[in-house]
């Protein structure tokens, strides 16, 4: 051993032949042989460890983007979602020596808020039936559809109340297609439901935002008009991705007609031990033939790393362009519009003022021009 004095739950190890690395201190057992325990960073080969095969091989078992949760959000958020953002200043010369960079950034990558690095060393392997699978193709990795897409309609929106009255809501008539049968659900509903995906999923895939919440005015027509309106494309979203869509916990939420239903299939989702990163013990994969090689699964990482960062950025330069041209069509716009219209309009009334009959033509069309323009504009 190398480093015992690490407190992040991993030692610093050295096997026989010189290639250094980390192993989990859990799969440790050290002991010595009639010398006490060399100062940490002495390597004595003589030290026998205890390591079991699996973990030995630092190289081929566990990778530098796994680790403990960091204490920050924006930590976790910049390192993503399934393990952290790869080593971005590695050389040719380091690329070898896959395990010596491993104990450099450690401390940097080895981060993630979904307790990757418990499962990675077996403390969150949970045992579930719910299987999900992945196929690799030519289009690369896509979520396998199992079940028949699912579409729900939200409509008739009503006012209720409980406590006599004390309390009121706004409850929304949900009917999915696959059953016809339709439930009520309230807005806390759908927060919880939003909760609980990104519980199960939010170490592998996007939930969509919910639209937000709203204390004053939420009685009102219009606003309840427009809440519906948005939760329908949240449903729609959450209906059309392969995963989400084809969840225990979004198909109860559809399915359940009763409040014995309801709390059975709530009780049940919220003791789910594959959470986390504990829902990589129900992932597979439907290719057996999928490449071990570790350049390889390296430099697919780093290539999809770049692409995710890359999508970060142009959709949000997409977005701030868009607004700006919103704000440009509802204020500037109209007004250049009406203005072009008014000029179109004093330029036919001044040819009619020859009180030519040949022009008429000529006439009518400029002063249909002007009024397109104006009502293009708003006027």
């Amino acid at each position: 051993m190398s480093a015992q004095d690490r407190d992040d739950g991993w030692f610093e190890a050295e096997t026989s032949d010189g290639r250094k690395g980390l192993v989990p201190r859990d799969y440790v057992q050290v002991w010595t042989t009639g010398n006490a325990l060399p100062a940490p960073g002495f390597n004595n080969q003589a030290q026998s460890v205890h390591v079991p095969p699996a973990t030995l091989n630092v190289q081929a078992s566990f990778s530098p983007d796994e680790g403990d949760s960091w204490d920050s959000d924006e930590e976790a958020a910049e390192h993503g979602t399934l393990g952290g953002r790869r080593r971005q200043k590695e050389s040719d010369a380091s690329r070898p020596n896959r395990a010596s960079s491993a104990v450099i950034s450690l401390n940097k990558v080895m981060q993630g808020k979904h307790g990757l690095d418990s499962f990675l060393i077996g403390k969150n392997c949970p045992i579930t039936a719910e299987s999900i699978v992945i196929q690799v193709g030519e289009g690369g990795p896509r979520w396998e559809v199992t079940t028949p897409r699912l579409h729900c309609i939200i409509a008739s929106p009503k006012k209720s109340n409980k406590l006599y009255g004390m309390k009121s809501f706004i409850e929304y008539q949900l009917t999915p297609n696959d059953s016809l049968v339709s439930v009520f659900r309230r807005y806390k509903h759908f927060d919880w439901l939003y909760e609980r995906l990104v519980a199960k999923f939010g170490a592998v895939a996007l939930v969509p935002p919910l639209p937000d919440k709203q204390v004053a005015g939420r009685f009102e027509d219009e606003f309840i008009q427009l809440r519906m309106e948005r939760l329908q494309a949240w449903m729609d979203r959450v209906c059309f991705h392969p995963l989400l869509g084809s969840s225990q916990v979004f198909r109860h939420f559809l399915h359940a007609s009763n409040e014995k239903e309801w709390k059975e299939g709530k009780r049940k989702a919220e003791k789910d031990e594959a959470v986390g990163a504990g829902v990589f013990a129900s992932i597979s994969t439907s290719n057996p033939t999928l490449s071990n090689d570790l350049d390889e699964i390296d430099h697919n990482i780093e290539k999809f790393t770049r692409f995710v960062r890359s999508m970060d950025e142009t959709v949000k330069h997409l977005l701030s362009c868009g607004q700006a041209h919103y704000r440009h069509c509802v204020t500037e716009f109209p007004k250049d519009y009406q203005g072009m219209g008014k000029a179109i309009k004093d330029l036919s009334t001044t040819f009619a003022m020859n009180e030519i009959q040949s022009e008429n033509s000529l006439i009518n069309a400029m002063s249909f021009m002007g009024t397109t323009y104006d009502k293009i504009g708003g006027g």
